[in-house]
């Protein structure tokens, strides 16, 4: 299925929300054998999970978590049927009403806290999302405020409590999640799943960039793909950051989608082991052609491929096109995989040299 990029709101970057879920008091759907019952407290981990939010394109992006499970079985089975051997539910209540674009500067959201759950490898972490409410900006044409179809109307007035004095949200659109099943949501680790013994820190990352669009051909439906990363944090976390700028003789697009182009619109990405992020240009208030973007919270590995967002279709059908060439700190350029250590940051530079809007 292919999405439409729409970009008509820019956030600030490094959203974080924490997750602090330390596993304990869960009820069990497991375990013929429940170390915790017979006494061996050896083999049990504490577990926390901490959120970030990747930057996105909407104004408002509210979601409630329904629930949040270890799997030990790489399966797919439904939450209301079917066989449950090695689930460990850690989240049963659901959440409140989130904003993932609110949560900026590292501030932390505790769901959970104080749980145990068995050593092991675990196979899968899975957050369920059912109900969730996206506002658009203004300037955006159709409607402003889509839902999915699970959001009642107890919900909507618990999230208009929250969002007051802001004028109450009534969502006429649609939001549409196809990957949104109650077996929930996979977090996709680089080791293929997740080892936990003692204190074990997970921080998953929320894409919002690449979780929301329209769907194309269907002029107004909004879609919700979640994609959400994960990381063990036992070795801290780095980041990659630069600059971007317009090249010699390179000018961007006055307008695309109706909508006026900034270095805001160019969106830098970073691949490793299967998993992807972006970053936020934030342009110079100084001088429009150059800017500063961070892809913060990266597990550390020596093969991350850097690349762009080359294409971005409006939803009146423009599409806007860049190509770039990418610098290290020394302006050599960058053509092979580059390595991210712990609590540093490479640097890599954008310099854009070209940039099209075509009807």
């Amino acid at each position: 299925m292919r999405f439409l990029r729409v970009w008509p709101f820019h956030t600030p970057t490094a959203l974080l929300l924490g997750l602090a879920l330390g596993l304990a008091a869960c009820e069990r759907t497991s375990t013929p054998s429940d170390p915790a019952e017979n006494g061996d407290v050896s083999r049990l981990a504490r577990v926390s999970v901490m959120l970030t939010d990747a930057p996105g394109e909407v104004a408002e992006a509210w979601v409630k978590f329904d629930a949040i499970y270890l799997q030990r079985e790489d399966g797919d089975d439904d939450m209301g049927s079917g066989p449950q051997a090695g689930r460990e539910m850690l989240l049963e209540d659901p959440t409140v009403w989130i904003n993932l674009m609110e949560l900026t500067a590292g501030q932390v959201e505790e769901l959970v806290s104080g749980a145990t759950v068995p050593n092991g490898f675990y196979a899968q972490l899975r957050f369920v999302i059912t109900r969730a409410v996206l506002v658009t900006a203004a300037n955006n044409p159709g409607p402003e405020a889509f839902a999915t179809s699970d959001v009642s109307s107890d919900d909507l007035a618990e999230l208009n409590t929250l969002r007051d004095p802001e004028p109450p949200l009534d969502p006429t659109g649609l939001l549409h999640c196809p990957s949104c099943s109650r077996s929930g949501l996979k977090l996709n680790f680089r080791d293929g799943g997740l080892e936990v013994t003692g204190e074990t820190l997970v921080l998953a990352d929320f894409d919002v960039t690449q979780s929301f669009g329209h769907e194309a051909g269907r002029s107004g439906r909004w879609v919700m793909h979640p994609v959400i990363n994960a990381m063990v944090m036992g070795d801290g976390s780095g980041s990659i950051a630069g600059a971007v700028s317009l090249g010699q003789d390179v000018s961007l697009p006055e307008m695309c989608g109706d909508q006026a182009i900034t270095l805001a619109d160019f969106v830098p990405l970073a691949e490793s082991g299967g998993m992807q992020w972006s970053g936020q240009v934030e342009p110079s208030q100084q001088d429009p052609t150059v800017g500063s973007y961070e892809i913060a919270n990266l597990p550390p590995a020596d093969d991350y491929m850097l690349g762009f967002l080359d294409e971005i279709e409006f939803a009146n059908g423009d599409e806007l096109n860049f190509t770039a060439d990418i610098f290290d700190a020394d302006a050599n350029e960058i053509t092979d995989a580059v390595e991210v250590m712990a609590d540093a940051t490479f640097e890599a530079n954008y310099v854009i040299t070209s940039a099209e809007c075509i009807p």
